[in-house]
């Protein structure tokens, strides 16, 4: 009998971490095996209640769903699959923490209006393996106290996406600095994040050409810097990384103001801005620990001297981009399709 290769994907996000968590694993794997009969991948928004479909996976694979009407069908999917003696995983993939998001997140009053908590107990009792990008997601998924496996998946990202071709970064005539927020660090009344480099760019801003992305507009904290800096608005995954290639950006900034939600993020941000080749300042936060290679000082002059003496220098410009394609390279889809054929799904392939 052939074993299943069947891995059903239900999507709650078609933005950018449903695509980075599900849609563009299961494109690679559909790309490299799909055509040898070892990898079908079926992605779906609508909940599917065709048992047939059922009793042909090999994995049923939720992704941020978090509502109660949600969280009922996967207790349905987990209740026919032992009524009907279907063989296959159940599992759940969550990228953030949404129990602890900070007032400026546009999402805050969506999620913190659901029982959160309640929901997390169900899902961690019904399904087999929990999947998070970070180890410090993993230890806040257990601390619900669910008889599932937590795994740990960083985010990859692919190259026929991020990095299509090659491209030549131009000199600027001074340093263009980038922050690519988006609308989940900020809100008009609140800074958020925007707080641990206001000095820096308050300081730099006649020295530095700075462009912020995820504005639809300026808010009234910013409207000090207006007619100095550049905004511009948030972009679909699929045309962020060329959008950050064509800004030319010689440096990116990823400041994190440390809560507990920003504990739990992942370092997407510089995996952005590594593969566009924009020398990169980070946070000393969890979510950096690993892949940043400079760090954001509180002093925000510090900082300044930082990119000044990088930026003055071909070698230690070209240095230190080598020195991130180095970490980025840990970090292609391409190179880590495997994860989820072997470690995730449990799918014997010989290459």
């Amino acid at each position: 009998m052939n074993e299943k290769k069947l891995v059903v994907w239900y999507n709650a996000d078609f933005a950018g971490c449903g695509y980075l968590r599900s849609i563009f694993p299961s494109d690679m794997l559909n790309m490299k095996y799909g055509s040898r009969k070892l990898y079908e991948g079926l992605i779906s928004s609508r909940f599917l209640v065709d048992k047939n479909i059922l009793s042909q996976a090999k994995v049923v694979h939720f992704q941020r769903q978090i509502t109660p009407q949600q969280i009922s069908y996967i207790e349905w999917v987990d209740k026919t699959r032992k009524e009907d003696k279907f063989q296959f995983s159940l599992q759940y993939d969550l990228d953030d923490n949404f129990a602890n998001i900070p007032q400026y997140n546009f999402a805050y009053n969506y999620y913190t209006s659901l029982p959160v908590a309640e929901g997390m107990k169900r899902i961690t009792s019904v399904v087999d393996v929990f999947t998070v990008t970070t180890q410090e997601m993993a230890d806040w998924v257990k601390s619900y106290g669910g008889s599932c496996e937590v795994k740990i998946i960083p985010n990859y990202v692919p190259k026929y996406v991020y990095r299509p071709y090659e491209w030549e970064k131009k000199k600027n005539a001074k340093p263009k600095v980038i922050w690519a927020g988006s609308p989940t660090h900020f809100n008009d009344d609140d800074p958020g994040d925007f707080k641990l480099i206001h000095d820096l760019v308050a300081g730099t801003i006649d020295d530095f050409d700075w462009v912020l992305v995820g504005f639809k507009h300026l808010p009234p904290w910013i409207k000090e810097f207006k007619g100095k800096i550049e905004t511009r608005t948030w972009y679909s995954i699929f045309d962020f990384p060329t959008e950050l290639k064509k800004i030319n950006a010689d440096f990116g900034v990823a400041p994190l103001i440390d809560n507990w939600f920003n504990r739990c993020k992942s370092n997407i941000k510089l995996l952005d801005y590594y593969s566009s080749d924009i020398i990169s300042f980070a946070s000393d936060c969890p979510a950096y620990k690993d892949t940043a290679i400079n760090f954001l000082s509180p002093d925000w002059k510090t900082t300044r001297d930082q990119m000044i003496d990088i930026f003055s220098s071909f070698t230690k410009t070209e240095n230190m981009i080598e020195l991130q394609r180095g970490v980025m390279n840990k970090y292609w889809m391409e190179d880590n399709v495997k994860v989820y054929l072997d470690d995730l799904f449990k799918l014997s392939v010989r290459e």
